[in-house]
């Protein structure tokens, strides 16, 4: 039996200011030293693990 996802709408504006903050800031770290971009980078793709969990528990977009 597949797992019923959770309906809610709070996550929706959160999240938004999240991705937005964090693909603002990786696009910022360009040109500066290598280990703020990796940081960057880490940062972006845990936002990306952040959607598809909400993708995958949630109804929330």
């Amino acid at each position: 039996m597949a797992k019923e996802k959770t309906k809610t709408g709070k996550l929706r504006k959160p999240y938004y200011e999240l991705s937005d903050a964090v693909w603002g800031f990786k696009d910022v770290v360009v040109g500066t030293d290598a280990r703020l971009k990796g940081l960057a980078k880490k940062m972006a793709d845990l936002q990306h693990e952040i959607y598809r969990h909400l993708e995958s528990h949630y109804i929330w977009d």
